[in-house]
Formats: structure tokens, C-alpha cells, sequence
């Protein structure tokens, strides 16, 4: 068999025919049929015939193929039919499909144009669903949720297509029931808004309706009612410029309590972002109480949880009364008596009623705030006079609790409340609940207002915390540094004076934990033992304590060098021996005191020694663990009388270099010698004299001086004393 494959050239095809006059595709249907022919010829075999959909103008620039036709090549004039689904997001009023043969390339003409819409099955929803006002007509703007940014919309008022408006939103001046919809041209599946109420509004319309100003009888309640009533508006409704809580969104008639009815009253409703004001309307007694109403308890406190307040009222209305208790919400129920006991914040007052009378009158009381705690804020510190490092003991306290109250504001808790709260209440229960913590850990029994560290060993980060029910706080921490208190060095020298060729310890007490470092001049020094350093050289020494936080730094000591002058004898050398009488002999500047004679023999441990006999006696002080001796030579009195009235301490010869005075005047504590030069100058004033005067060589030949012995404050001698070559 031959098989012939054969092309005839020249072919055309038909414009498409479409079954459908629109495409409205939803999620129920979309499915759109259509059929074309073709002439003048057959196609290849391996011909395709694809079919495309134009954009929303007729445009094939950026085609969708919608359906692709085989093996219908060898058919002409016989109708092919096909269907196709609208693409999703297509939108408009222009839409054609042509097809288009490959082998050989032929195009038919364009359909017809149709409207080709997919559905959208989103929700359509105008002003996020409120209700619009215009305040005194002023104009508002509704919106749409955009679905699509390529939708147009059709527009309605009162179901009356607005003209001209296509956009996601519009301006809106005129009252009445608007909504949209998508334009989808000629389908009939419509997608429609929410609809959307505009009224006017003036805020001058509304008034309460009646007399401005109404005379009541304690007793009595009174309606009052607005000139406007429509359920869409919102009421609220105030007295004394505070608005009247718990009462309804709609409530076009108020109706005033039996009792605190009297004040000033107005309406306000709302509606969108409009709003109405009525004038105010006075509700006032018929005649005044002639009697007085007063509450108990500070016009302020403070209630914390758990805590119950007695609110007392007292008046003085001579005949039956009524007592009615309230608070910011209104008559507070069940409470008919003097006595209120508040358990929570709010403002609290009371209204009594005289009842006698055709027309009975009632007193407010003051008003009573009490305010919640929303944050309590607690404060310690350690004792007035705790120095770091220092002190040894210390006693932790409490010393203010503040809290930030229901107001915002931050308010001091007084010591009268906290001792309240920290007592027994009427049933045993005691509020407050306080517990210090060392190291974020509770102190066993540590419960009170304050408490005692008494030792460096316990040092650490103290708070307290309180508890009131259910609400508690910490304090801020305190980071306790105890130390060792007043520590000094001690010294085996009273004096801290080093005798020579020997040496001192300087010791301290033993505080166990703590490193000591002894320093002598600023360097650190190696020693043996820290609690007691033996010490052989003069110097500064002090020694510091590092541990539990602290250094602490001793009090420095001075280790001097010893000195033998501190020991004085009077008489100092010499001492005349009265004749058949007896001489003391008196030493100072030591802290204890050995008289010898000259054979060693131990005469006295006393200051002083008395004495009968001539020789050489020997006095030996301690002081501060050294020893110091003096010598004093008992001698008999030289039986001189003359005061030599020349020296010549210029001539080398060793004689007469000193004013030497007969040993009656001189070495005799109870002797005093002055000299003056010739310009009236003291030179000298002593008692005891040495008979060493002048010790310097800086005189002059024919210098003039005088002198006055005195002895027991009386003049025993005077004259002049030349100095000669």
C-alpha cells in the first residue's frame, strides 16, 4: 500500500462562534464553549490548533492559551468545538479568543468581544461595618476592603445607582442607606456590600426635655428625658460633670434615684465620631436640711488588700432619719446604718434623710477616698551609725513603705498604718507578713520590723520582704560590710619606745577569716606571726585585715627610739646635806622608780628618797620596759657665803670660765637664779642651778650682767657679774 502525505496551501479559518454572550467564571461554574471551522483545504497531519485569549482590551501582545485542538485536520467546514476556563483575575469587558494553526501558520479572525469576569467569593465590606454620622453635615469618606485593585465598583444610595463614582471609596454628604458592588458588567452574579446608614447630626439638636431647674423632695425621683430617641445613638448620661456609670447605650429617659438625686445633669450621645451636648438641667431640694452630716476617717486613705476601713457618719437631725451609703456607682445595697465598713478603693459617702415632714430634706456627708494599691515599694537600711567595714554590729530596719496607688500617684504609707496592718484584725488575722532574706535566702524567724547582724561572718546582701494578701514587694538590697569594730595595736612597751640592744612585740587581736599584712614605713614586712611581730628596729608599723568584703586598715604606731632624759632627779647632781638634818631626793618621768646607795644597797622604790648621810646615790627608772639612771652626790654644805661677782672665761687658764655659787645656792631645787644682760633681758631663770652658766663662749670682755637669788620666793642675794679679760 502507498501512503501519500500531501499539503494544500491557502487554507483559512473561520472567525470563532461563541456560545456564551459572557464569561462569568465562579467557584461553581466556569466552564465557557465555543466552535470554529476552517477552509479552502486541509492541514498537515502533525497541525495543532491553539486557541488564545486576548487581555481585558482586546490585546493578543500578551496572550493566554486556553485550549490546544489535534487530529481535526482533515475536516473543513465541520465545526470543532472546544471550551475553555476563565483564568483566574480576569476582569473586563473586552475579551476576544482567535485560533491559530502551526502547520501551515494560519490565523483566524478575532470573535466577537464578551465580558469575561472571574468571580470573586471574597467578602465585599463597606466602613468596616459602622454606621456613619455627620456631625452638623460636614462630610465623611466610606471605604471599601480592596479585593482586587483592578475592580471598579457601582455605587448605590437608597438603591439608586450613583453616577460617576467607580472608585474604592467615596465622600459622603447626604443621609441615607449607601452600598457597592463590583462592576461585573453584564453578569448577573453580583457581589454586594454591607449597606451603610449616614445620618446628620447638629450638635445643637439635643435637649433634655422640661425645666432647666426642678425642686425635689428628698424622696422624690425624676425623669429625665431626652428630645432625641433613636437606638442607634449612644446615651451616657452625667450628673456634676461625672458620667453616671452601669446604665445602658440606649437610654433615652434616666430616672434619678429616691436619695443623692440632687445635682446637675446633662446628656451627651454619640454616634461615630459625632457627638451631641444638652443643656444642663438642676435637680435641687425644695427646702434646705437644717440639720449637719459629717463622716469619720481621713478625707484620703489608703486600703490595702484585705484591709477593712470603718467609715462612721454622725449627724444631728432631731427626728427620724434615713441613712443611705454610696459610692462613685451609685447607692451602695444592703448598708442602712451609721456605720460602713469599706473593704475596696472608691469614693464614699453618705445621705441622711430627715422623714418628718410632708416634704422630706437629706444632707450630704463629705466624701471619703480611698485608694487601691497597684505597686507597693518597700525601704530598709542598717543602724544610723553602721560605717562599712567598720562596724561590728549593725541592726537592720525598716524604715518607709510607699506605694504607686490606683490614681497613678505615689504615695508614703504612715507608721500608724503599717503598726494597723501588722496587728490582729477583729478576727486574729494579721496582715502584713514580713520576712528578711540574706543571700536571696529566708532568714528562719527573721519576721520582724527589724533586724540584728552582729558579726562580720554574716556579712552578705540583705532585704525584707513584705506581703499584704496578695500583694508583696522586696526592699532594696543592702549589701551588708561589717567589720571588726574598734581594733588596735597593742604594744609590749606602754611608751613604744625601743630600749637599746633590745627589741618590742606589737600584737592584735585574732579575727578568724581575715589575712593580716603588717607594713613597717609602707613596705610590707615577712612575719612569723601576724597576731604578735616582735619589732627591733624604730619605724612606723601598722598592719591591715582583708576578708568578708572589707580591708580595714589599723591605727598606725610609732616605735621611737628610747629616751634616757624622760628620768629627772631634783636636785639634779649635786645636794647639800643641812647640817644633823635630812634632804629629798625626788625623781620624776619614770613609770617606776630603784634607789640604790653607794653600795648597791636597795633604799627605796618610791619617787622619792630621803636622805641623812653624805654619798653618791643612784636612781634607776623604768619606763615603758627601758631603764634610765641618774647619779646625785650628797655633799656637805662648803660653808661659802660670798656670790663671785667676776668671770674670766677668755684668759685660757680653765679657772673662773663658769659662775660657780657657793653650793648652798646652787643644785637646790628650791633656789632660783636670774640673770639679766645690761638691757634689763632675761639670759637666764632656772632653779636647781648647775653652776654651768654660761655654757656657750659667746661673751664679751667687759659684759655687765645681773643676777637674783631666790630661794623659797624669797630675794636672798643680788648684785652684778662683769666679764673680764
Amino acid at each position: 500500500m502507498l501512503l501519500l502525505s500531501f499539503t494544500v496551501y491557502g487554507q483559512t479559518i473561520d472567525k470563532p462562534v461563541l456560545n456564551f454572550s459572557s464569561a462569568c467564571a465562579t467557584d461553581s461554574f466556569n466552564n465557557f464553549s465555543f466552535s470554529f471551522t476552517y477552509r479552502d483545504g486541509i492541514f498537515d497531519s502533525a497541525n495543532t490548533f491553539r486557541v488564545f485569549l486576548s487581555d481585558e482590551n482586546g490585546d493578543f501582545s500578551s496572550a493566554t492559551q486556553i485550549l490546544s485542538v489535534n487530529n481535526q485536520n482533515f475536516s473543513p467546514l465541520i465545526p470543532i468545538n472546544g471550551s475553555f476556563s476563565v483564568p483566574n483575575g480576569t476582569y473586563g469587558s473586552g475579551y476576544r479568543i482567535r485560533v491559530v494553526a502551526d502547520n501551515p501558520s494560519v490565523t483566524s479572525p478575532d470573535s466577537d468581544p464578551f465580558g469575561a469576569y472571574d468571580i470573586t467569593s471574597e467578602q465585599l465590606i463597606l466602613n468596616n461595618f459602622t454606621d456613619v454620622a455627620l456631625c452638623n453635615g460636614n462630610p465623611e469618606t466610606i471605604t471599601l476592603n480592596e479585593i482586587d485593585s483592578n475592580f471598579n465598583y457601582k455605587w448605590y444610595r437608597n438603591n439608586v445607582q450613583i453616577v460617576g463614582q467607580t472608585g474604592l471609596s467615596i465622600t459622603v454628604s447626604q443621609p441615607g442607606e449607601y452600598y457597592a458592588e463590583v462592576d461585573y458588567g453584564s453578569c448577573t452574579d453580583a457581589v454586594i456590600s454591607n449597606k451603610v446608614n449616614v445620618i446628620v447630626v447638629n450638635s445643637s439638636s439635643l435637649t433634655i426635655l422640661g425645666d432647666n431647674t426642678v425642686d425635689l423632695c428628698a424622696d422624690q425621683s425624676y425623669d429625665l428625658q431626652a428630645s432625641i430617641d433613636d437606638p442607634s445613638f449612644t446615651y451616657k448620661w452625667f450628673k456634676d460633670g461625672v458620667q453616671i456609670t452601669g446604665l445602658p447605650d440606649y437610654l433615652p429617659i434616666y430616672t434619678t434615684p429616691t436619695a443623692d438625686q440632687f445635682g446637675v445633669y446633662h446628656l451627651e450621645i454619640e454616634i461615630g465620631n459625632c457627638s451631641s451636648r444638652s443643656q444642663d438641667v438642676t435637680l435641687q431640694q425644695k427646702s434646705d436640711a437644717s440639720f449637719n452630716v459629717t463622716i469619720s476617717g481621713n478625707p484620703f486613705d489608703i486600703i490595702f488588700p484585705g484591709e477593712t476601713i470603718e467609715l462612721v457618719v454622725t449627724h444631728d437631725a432631731s427626728g427620724t432619719v434615713n441613712i443611705q451609703w454610696f459610692n462613685e456607682s451609685g447607692e451602695i445595697p444592703g448598708v442602712s446604718g451609721d456605720t460602713l465598713n469599706v473593704s475596696g478603693p472608691g469614693e464614699y459617702y453618705a445621705v441622711v434623710t430627715e422623714l418628718s415632714g410632708d416634704c422630706p430634706v437629706s444632707a450630704t456627708s463629705d466624701t471619703r477616698t480611698i485608694l487601691g494599691v497597684s505597686e507597693m515599694f518597700v525601704t530598709i537600711r542598717p543602724g544610723t551609725d553602721y560605717q562599712e567595714c567598720n562596724s561590728a554590729n549593725t541592726e537592720l530596719a525598716l524604715v518607709g513603705i510607699s506605694v504607686t496607688a490606683t490614681d497613678g500617684n505615689d504615695y508614703n504609707i504612715s507608721q500608724e498604718k503599717i503598726n494597723k496592718l501588722l496587728s490582729p484584725d477583729p478576727g486574729g488575722t494579721v496582715l502584713m507578713k514580713l520576712q528578711w532574706f540574706k543571700d536571696s535566702v529566708a532568714i528562719t524567724g527573721a519576721e520582724a520590723q527589724t533586724f540584728n547582724v552582729n558579726s562580720y561572718n554574716d556579712n552578705g546582701d540583705y532585704y525584707l520582704n513584705i506581703t499584704i494578701v496578695t500583694l508583696t514587694a522586696d526592699s532594696n538590697v543592702v549589701n551588708l560590710l561589717l567589720g571588726v569594730g574598734d581594733v588596735e595595736i597593742s604594744s609590749s612597751s606602754p611608751s613604744n619606745a625601743l630600749c637599746p640592744g633590745e627589741s618590742l612585740f606589737l600584737s592584735i587581736d585574732d579575727f578568724p577569716g581575715y589575712t593580716y599584712t603588717w607594713f613597717k614605713d609602707g613596705i610590707a614586712m615577712t612575719v612569723s606571726d601576724p597576731l604578735n611581730v616582735e619589732v627591733s628596729e624604730i619605724g612606723t608599723y601598722n598592719v591591715t585585715l582583708d576578708g568578708f568584703g572589707c580591708q580595714i586598715n589599723v591605727t598606725e604606731v610609732e616605735v621611737v627610739e628610747f629616751d634616757d632624759t624622760v628620768l629627772e632627779v631634783s636636785p639634779s647632781t649635786n645636794a647639800v646635806l643641812p647640817a644633823g638634818g635630812t634632804i629629798t631626793l625626788t625623781a620624776s618621768g619614770a613609770d617606776s622608780y630603784e634607789w640604790y646607795d653607794q653600795a648597791g644597797n636597795l633604799l627605796s622604790t618610791n619617787e622619792t628618797l630621803d636622805v641623812g648621810n653624805l654619798g653618791t646615790y643612784t636612781v634607776i627608772g623604768t619606763v615603758g620596759g627601758c631603764n634610765a639612771q641618774r647619779e646625785v652626790n650628797v655633799v656637805e654644805d662648803d660653808g661659802m657665803l660670798i656670790i663671785p661677782n667676776i668671770i674670766t672665761p677668755f684668759n685660757g687658764d680653765g679657772v673662773n670660765d663658769r659662775w660657780e655659787l657657793p653650793n648652798r645656792f646652787a643644785f637646790q631645787p628650791n633656789v632660783q637664779i636670774i640673770i639679766f644682760n645690761s638691757r634689763g633681758e632675761q639670759v637666764l631663770n632656772t632653779t636647781d642651778y648647775q653652776n654651768n652658766w654660761p655654757q656657750d663662749n659667746n661673751l664679751k670682755d667687759g659684759m655687765l650682767f645681773y643676777f637674783k637669788v631666790i630661794k623659797d620666793n624669797n630675794l636672798v642675794k643680788a648684785g652684778t657679774i662683769s666679764v673680764l679679760q
